[in-house]
C-alpha cells in the first residue's frame, strides 16, 4: 500500500538514509577485503555502479548485486586507474616542493604552468569513476573522457568541487558519520551531478 502525504515523505527519505548506509557499510566491507590497498579502488567503483543505477531511475535494483557485480568486473581496471592517479598526484606534489625551492622569474613560471596542470589533475580525479560506469572505453581512454567531460561542463565540475568539499567537512565536523555516510553519500551526489553531463554529452552526440 502506497503512503500519501508527510509518512510517505518520512518513508521515503528513511528508505534512501537506510540504502546510503547499506552501501557506504559495503564499500568498508569491500575495502577491508581488499586488504584496503586493493580493495579501494573497487569497492568504491561499486557505489559509483549503484549510484548511476539510481539516477536512471533503477531505485529499486538489487544493490548487493550490482556493487559486487562492479567490485568484481572493474577490480583490476578500478585498480590500475586508481594508482595511476595516485602516483601522478605524488609527481605534482614533489614538484610542487622543487619548485617552491626555486627563486626568480622560473619559479613563477613554473607555479603557473604546476597549477594548471594540479587542476587538471582534481578534474580527472573527480570525474574517473564516474566516467568509469558510465562510458565502455579502453582502459587509459577514461583519462582522457574525464578530462574532456571536465572542461566541457565547467559548471557540473564546479558543482561536483563545491559538494565534494562540504561533505568533506560535514565528515569532518560530524566523524559518527564515517562509518555510514562518509562515502557512500559523497559518491552519490558526484555520480548524480556527473549523469547530467553525461546526458548532455550524448544528447550533442545524438544530434550531430
Amino acid at each position: 500500500m502506497e503512503m500519501n502525504g508527510l509518512m510517505g515523505v518520512l518513508y521515503r527519505i528513511s528508505e534512501w538514509i537506510m540504502r546510503i548506509a547499506y552501501i557506504n557499510i559495503l564499500w568498508l566491507a569491500f575495502t577491508i577485503a581488499g586488504l584496503v590497498f586493493l580493495g579501494i579502488f573497487p569497492a568504491t567503483t561499486g557505489i559509483f555502479a549503484v549510484a548511476r543505477k539510481w539516477r536512471l531511475g533503477d531505485t529499486h535494483i538489487p544493490i548487493f548485486k550490482t556493487f559486487w557485480k562492479s567490485y568484481r568486473s572493474e577490480f583490476i581496471r578500478s585498480n590500475v586507474l586508481g594508482y595511476l592517479v595516485v602516483i601522478i598526484g605524488l609527481i605534482l606534489y614533489l614538484d610542487l616542493r622543487i619548485v617552491q625551492n626555486i627563486d626568480g622569474w622560473l619559479s613563477t613560471l613554473l607555479f603557473i604552468l604546476l597549477f594548471s596542470l594540479i587542476f587538471i589533475y582534481f578534474f580527472i580525479v573527480i570525474f574517473l569513476f564516474p566516467v568509469l560506469v558510465h562510458f565502455n572505453s579502453k582502459t587509459f581512454q577514461y583519462l582522457k573522457n574525464a578530462i574532456f567531460v571536465s572542461i566541457a561542463y565547467p559548471i557540473h565540475t564546479v558543482l561536483m568541487l563545491i559538494t565534494s568539499f562540504l561533505l568533506i567537512v560535514m565528515n569532518v565536523k560530524f566523524p559518527i558519520l564515517l562509518p555510514y555516510f562518509s562515502v557512500s553519500i559523497l559518491i552519490v551526489s558526484i555520480m548524480f551531478i556527473g549523469y547530467d553531463a553525461f546526458r548532455r554529452l550524448e544528447e550533442k552526440e545524438n544530434n550531430y
